[in-house]
């Protein structure tokens, strides 16, 4: 009898802490789900794919409802209602579930970045950079905090052309023209492209331009030409692999949190799953006694 009362308090307890952790994992999730959204949710616009955001959206709805279900379980447990008990396997299956959905669209984005969004970053920045605020800003973000311009490596001369081009250069006297490359005025490359200076402690860039004239209008080397004298006050990597290996050191923490996640709420819900019957057999124990009570109490009137 003492053992069996041993075996389900043994098994109440690991429900609780597996409850607890689940807890915990929920208010991680919705953490670093709003703080990819708040500071990076603007870099994922110039690749024009949706499969990240939708991912972090999702793990961000789930660490919600796993920290609320969580807490409906320590509610079951310590009132023993089989029916909330079942409820409660039931949902975490099915968040379990949606959990390692959400983590492997977030590590399937990483080796989504092939041709065809390279092709998508060419055409954002060609037709929309500068047209559009929302793609603006997401290039200039791209640009300045991965200290990268244009898509490939040395690829100034994607802005030749452009929207931004045509829009930034334009002849003031005369219209459906821009000025030619060779004049002091015409600007190769948007600011986000010009390099700042490193801070001497940090070794993060500050708000001061290295030299945003020499970025912008130089004639002798980069932008204006591929090969020629180094300039120090511009960008030469490319966007597109820096950001392949920028989504390539935060996506598959992120990923791998959520398969984790996955796993104790797999866990939990065993857990559950055990402690149901425990709770059927000292209920009806607790039944049968008082049968026994009842039956002794009358045998004696």
């Amino acid at each position: 009898m003492y053992r069996k009362y041993l075996s389900g308090r043994t098994v109440a307890l690991i429900l609780f802490v597996l409850n607890g952790i689940s807890i915990l994992f929920g208010i991680t999730l919705i953490s670093l789900g709003i703080v990819y959204i708040v500071d990076h949710g603007n870099m994922f616009e110039v690749v024009g794919s949706s499969l990240y955001t939708s991912g972090v959206y999702m793990l961000i709805f789930l660490g919600l409802v796993i920290t609320i279900i969580a807490l409906c379980g320590y509610i079951a447990a310590d009132r023993e209602n089989i029916c909330l008990i079942v409820s409660y396997i039931f949902i975490l299956g099915l968040l379990a579930l949606l959990l390692f959905i959400s983590g492997i669209m977030i590590l399937s984005f990483r080796s989504s970045l092939g041709d065809s969004s390279k092709n998508l970053m060419i055409d954002s920045l060609r037709s929309h950079y500068g047209r559009h605020g929302i793609i603006t800003d997401a290039w200039n973000l791209v640009q300045r905090n991965l200290r990268c311009c244009g898509v490939d490596d040395s690829g100034w001369s994607i802005y030749n052309g452009s929207w931004w081009d045509m829009i930034v250069n334009s002849d003031l006297y005369e219209t459906n023209t821009k000025l030619s490359e060779s004049s002091l005025f015409y600007l190769f490359v948007p600011e986000s492209c010009c390099a700042k200076k490193l801070d001497g402690l940090t070794g993060w860039p500050t708000d001061i331009y290295r030299d945003k004239k020499r970025c912008q209008t130089w004639q002798y080397g980069p932008p204006n030409k591929r090969n020629g004298p180094h300039n120090d006050a511009i960008y030469y990597a490319g966007c597109f692999e820096s950001l392949r290996s920028y989504i390539n050191n935060y996506a598959k923490p992120l990923g791998i949190l959520a398969l984790i996640a996955c796993v104790i709420l797999g866990k939990a819900s065993g857990g559950d799953f055990l402690y149901k019957p425990n709770c059927t057999k000292q209920k009806r124990r607790s039944y049968d006694s008082s049968r026994l009570d009842n039956s002794s109490k009358q045998s004696h009137v």
